[in-house]
């Protein structure tokens, strides 16, 4: 315990690395070499295979760099092995809306993993995990960004001494109408001349996309290095940079309503939901006793679907809230409202999954569904994990559901969504003629 503590601590007080290393120099090289390709290969509202194969090597040289400063530890090797795994899917299927967000998700998991491995997040136990992501994917790089800026600015002057750059630029517009008057004379004058001139301007066109392409993928660049370099380097803006003790201080400061408040709440929430599934259980075993000719599957199913699950995502954002404006007293009652409410709310996310369910088996497969479904799954595991982690640690319970929505996001990508819907379609020979997804 104490070997590990006292490698912890020669992390936290290893210096910064410098921008100038060997090992700097060539990771920049390469992910600009990346972000050249990634823009030259780009189709609009398109992700190719290159792109795919760039993303893979942008995760690599992350992990080889990473690996150059410090040990892995087998949290480490899990993390950029679930990276990996999320690289495939935007190399083999051709669901264009999956492999944008995965692209950022990709970018979401890999930004916190060098937070963490270079051991600069705010706390350990990952308790202010979403200040800590929001500081590795946007402070972080910005902050980058303007620092590798302000490098190459001061390179540049002292390169190219730019106080003599104003005469160079005058220089060059008195020299435009002199070239104006002579290359006509020149064009006239010899025909090798006259061919290189026709052969250049027929290339000129392409020579302009290029350097298009190189303008466009310099921001690309110095996002993606100053992603890796910062987090590494831990370079913090001004607004985020502070410690667990004033963040403590100030979460205490917004709890100032009584727990009475949300205990009322959701025991108003509890009464309603009690009889809301009285009734809708009743109703649906009046239903299941009709016969098939009378059931309407799409009244069934449609009733009610989108308002279920958008009332369990008010009662997640309710707990949350009351969580951390309220003043927490530990109390048994308090717990039991909270689980009663669970309970309820996993209830009726059941009852919209057999909604689902039910109208998936009569009128088949789409994208929505499947992305539908896919979210009403989510919500039913988080409440789970809310129900189980009730009177202990918020930040294992923060942890779990984080790492059951990356599981959950990995299925999705490696569902090959289109595919399972075709093959889905084509096996349901009795579906209703309501689904357009069928070959």
């Amino acid at each position: 315990m104490n070997k590990k503590r006292i490698e912890h601590d020669a992390l936290l007080n290893a210096p910064n690395v410098s921008i100038y290393t060997h090992y700097n120099i060539f990771m920049a090289c390469a992910i600009a070499l990346i972000s050249y390709l990634g823009i030259r290969f780009l189709q609009p509202f398109h992700m190719e295979e290159p792109q795919a194969i760039l993303l893979i090597l942008y995760v690599i040289l992350s992990a080889i760099y990473a690996r150059l400063y410090f040990p892995f530890t087998r949290k480490t090797y899990t993390s950029f092995i679930f990276l990996f795994l999320c690289c495939i899917p935007n190399l083999i299927f051709d669901n264009y809306f999956l492999k944008f967000f995965n692209v950022c998700f990709i970018l979401l998991v890999l930004s916190h993993t060098l937070l963490v491995l270079s051991h600069k997040q705010i706390h350990e136990n990952g308790q202010y995990f979403f200040i800590d992501i929001l500081n590795a994917f946007t402070f972080v790089p910005l902050q980058g960004i303007k620092t590798l800026c302000q490098k190459l600015v001061s390179l540049s002057k002292e390169a190219l001494h730019l106080q003599h750059v104003g005469a160079i630029l005058i220089g060059i517009i008195i020299s435009v109408p002199i070239l104006l008057v002579v290359i006509p004379l020149l064009l006239s004058a010899d025909l090798a001349f006259q061919r290189f001139v026709l052969y250049f301007f027929s290339n000129i066109n392409n020579l302009i996309k290029e350097i298009i392409y190189i303008i466009f993928s310099f921001p690309v660049f110095t996002y993606l290095y100053s992603l890796i370099y910062g987090n590494m380097n831990c370079e913090r803006a001004d607004v985020i940079k502070v410690e667990k003790n004033e963040l403590d201080v100030r979460m205490n400061k917004t709890r100032i309503i009584p727990i009475t408040v949300p205990m009322t709440i959701e025991v108003i929430l509890i009464m309603v939901y009690t009889i809301f599934l009285i009734l809708s259980t009743s109703d649906i075993i009046k239903n299941m006793s009709m016969s098939l000719e009378s059931f309407s599957f799409s009244h069934f199913a449609r009733e009610g679907f989108f308002q279920l699950c958008i009332i369990s995502a008010i009662n997640l954002l309710v707990l949350v809230c009351m969580h951390l404006i309220s003043k927490q007293t530990h109390s048994k009652i308090q717990y039991g409202i909270k689980r009663i409410l669970c309970v309820e709310t996993i209830a009726l996310l059941c009852t919209a999954m057999l909604k689902m369910v039910l109208y998936i088996s009569a009128y088949g497969l789409t994208p929505l569904r499947v992305y539908s479904s896919w979210f009403l799954i989510i919500l039913l595991g988080t409440f789970v994990l809310i129900l189980y982690h009730i009177s202990h640690t918020e930040d294992k319970t923060l942890r779990h559901i984080i790492k059951y929505f990356c599981i959950a996001f990995l299925f999705l990508n490696l569902l090959n969504v289109d595919t399972f819907i075709i093959k889905y379609n084509q096996t349901m020979p009795t579906l209703v003629e309501d689904s357009s997804y069928v070959e």
